[in-house]
C-alpha cells in the first residue's frame, strides 16, 4: 500500500523532530493552530497524528479558530475525496472483491476519528463556544 509507506515515512519524520525539539508539538503556529489541528485539518493518518498528540494531549481539547471545532470533528468533517481521483476496486488474495480506495481511505480517517476520542472521550460532552 503505498499510502502505507508514505504515511510510515512522514510518520518517522515527525517522530525526528519531535525527538529534536519535544516543545514543537506544542507550538502555535501563525495561523493560531497546534500540529495536531494541521495534521487533522490535512487529513493525516492516526500514526502521524498519535505523535503529535503524544507531544501535546493539550491540544485535544484546543478548538480551530475558524471553525470551533475539536480535533477530533475537524478529522470526522475530512472528506477524503477531496484529495483522491475515482476509486479502484480491488480483488484479495481469494479472487474476491475488495473495498475501493476510497472505502479504504474512509476506514483510515474514521479510525483516526475514533483514536482521536479513545484517548479523551470526555471531548464527546464539551461544549465549544
Amino acid at each position: 500500500d503505498i499510502f502505507a509507506d508514505k504515511t510510515s515515512k512522514l510518520s518517522a519524520v515527525i517522530d525526528l523532530l519531535l525527538s529534536e525539539n519535544p516543545n514543537m508539538a506544542a507550538t502555535v503556529g501563525g495561523d493560531g493552530a497546534l500540529p495536531l489541528m494541521l495534521a487533522v485539518q490535512s487529513g493525516k493518518r492516526w500514526e502521524c497524528v498519535r505523535s503529535l498528540f503524544l507531544g501535546a494531549p493539550q491540544a485535544l481539547q484546543k478548538a480551530c479558530i475558524q471553525t470551533r471545532l475539536l480535533p477530533f470533528m475537524v478529522a470526522a468533517a475530512y472528506n477524503a475525496s477531496q484529495t483522491k481521483n475515482g476509486s479502484v476496486i480491488t480483488k484479495g488474495e481469494e479472487g474476491k472483491i475488495g473495498c475501493t480506495e476510497k472505502e479504504k481511505e474512509d476506514i483510515r480517517q474514521i479510525t483516526t476519528v475514533f483514536c482521536l476520542i479513545l484517548e479523551d472521550p470526555t471531548m464527546l460532552g464539551k461544549r465549544v463556544l
